[in-house]
């Protein structure tokens, strides 16, 4: 990892997060403690769902210059056995596999898989995700060797219902992510760690508000690679007739990348010194219940993805949509 001795400015979005966060899980921890929480009592059983997605990216590479679209194919199946509580075993154990398949850009073809586990209580409910996805494509340039890592991913996140009719959820999740270069990109190779602290609330039958804030921090074997982020997440769901659900989410992040240097030991440019990217994330959806098909569902997404950057090549927008039709059992 890179030196601790190093000496690296630590402005920009990090004061700012740390009071942010430390008001979202004092809202988390308010919401734990609130008396007449309590977790759903789930039905002991098999369950889970499989599903088929057909998306459009209008710039697969997300690249300033080189706009290069392409079609993508999602495969997904998860499933969970609920059990009745006893000693100290998962109340839940599942698992999940995910693979994507692009048209034309057979090096981005990817597969995550991994088991889950969790505990539901009278106040809260803990689940505990595990996600790999080896050789996983993760930078794409346009004029040099594509650089693939075995991605590991580790979250626990931390719920409760609480207030009036259980109307309000309090979330605090953290999340560990360790992405593994190939030996040619080894500098590129990271451990990072997200905390995020969130609540919605089921306003109305029909509007259901959320907000989320949400701090990471990296630390890469290259300090060029090293940064902060912060990221703030505001949208909703609508509830309409004929259980037709609509949604939208805006995410702000603003990322500060910690390069003490202009140039590394052996002279070489630190092409992140003083970069600071300001992105927007905007997604909206439909999910339309099929027709005398039970549980089956057709899930709409738009998705807009805007990257600013004071790294001039680094600046760049996405467009995606997809097409994804489900089935619960």
């Amino acid at each position: 990892m890179s030196d601790p001795g190093e000496q690296r400015p630590r402005q920009g979005v990090a004061p700012k997060a740390a009071r942010l966060l430390a008001a979202a899980a004092v809202c988390c921890a308010l919401a734990f403690l609130d008396h007449d929480a309590a977790a759903d009592d789930p039905e002991p059983g098999v369950s889970g769902s499989v599903s088929i997605e057909e998306g459009f990216t209008d710039n697969v590479r997300a690249d300033e210059l080189r706009r290069d679209d392409a079609w993508y194919t999602t495969l997904e199946g998860e499933g969970t056995w609920q059990r009745k509580p006893r000693g100290w075993l998962p109340h839940r154990i599942g698992g999940l596999m995910r693979t994507r398949l692009y048209t034309g850009y057979g090096d981005r073809d990817y597969a995550e898989f991994g088991p889950n586990f969790g505990y539901d209580w009278d106040l809260a409910s803990l689940t505990v995700d595990y996600r790999l996805s080896p050789d996983h494509l993760r930078v794409d340039p346009a004029s040099a060797v594509a650089a693939n890592a075995d991605v590991h991913d580790l979250t626990a996140e931390l719920r409760s219902k609480f207030g009036k009719k259980k109307r309000w959820t309090a979330l605090l999740t953290f999340e560990f992510d360790a992405d593994f270069y190939d030996a040619s990109f080894r500098e590129r190779s990271f451990f990072e760690e997200t905390v995020e602290a969130g609540l919605r609330c089921r306003a109305t039958p029909m509007i259901a508000p959320r907000a989320s804030f949400a701090y990471s921090w990296r630390d890469a074997i290259s300090s060029n690679y090293d940064r902060e982020e912060a990221t703030l997440l505001f949208g909703f769901d609508v509830y309409f007739p004929a259980e037709i659900r609509g949604m939208v989410r805006y995410e702000k992040t603003w990322r500060n990348f910690i390069v003490g240097y202009e140039r590394d030991a052996e002279g070489h440019r630190n092409n992140n010194f003083g970069r600071e990217d300001d992105a927007h994330a905007f997604e909206t959806g439909l999910d339309l219940p099929v027709p005398w098909i039970d549980d089956t569902t057709v899930h709409l997404r738009y998705r807009y993805r805007d990257n600013e950057s004071t790294r001039t090549e680094r600046t760049y927008d996405v467009n995606e949509a997809s097409l994804r039709l489900s089935y619960d059992f």
